[in-house]
């Protein structure tokens, strides 16, 4: 079956095709490839209207604790309708540019941790 991005969750899953979840998952290429970021540019943005560095960390993390909590609904086979979510909304209420990269980063590595945690 073929699924496109509006399908959702599905769509994520036909991206991963047979790939290592847990080697993914670990993977630390953008942690390494975010340290060497200073706060200056961690929070530009390349246009008024765009999401800076930090709110796309802060975005990645929060969805990440999305779907995480959708895939222990399925495992569970809890068949309750799962809402979708306002993407824009969520960064708009959040306080990602006031945070320091460091800290967004830690938060990301706090929910990466328990995601790795639910798929052992």
């Amino acid at each position: 079956m073929e699924y496109k991005v509006d399908d959702g969750f599905p769509y994520y899953i036909e991206l991963l095709a047979d790939k290592d979840y847990r080697a993914l998952f670990s993977s630390d290429k953008n942690k390494k490839l975010l340290s060497g970021l200073s706060e200056e540019k961690a929070s530009y943005r390349y246009a008024a209207d765009k999401w800076s560095i930090k709110q796309i960390v802060g975005h990645i993390t929060d969805h990440e604790r999305i779907m995480m909590y959708r895939a222990l609904r399925f495992s569970r086979k809890d068949d309750t309708l799962l809402p979708g979510y306002d993407q824009n909304l969520y960064v708009e209420n959040s306080r990602f540019d006031e945070q320091s990269l460091s800290q967004l980063m830690n938060d990301f590595g706090n929910v990466r941790n328990a995601t790795l945690s639910f798929i052992e």
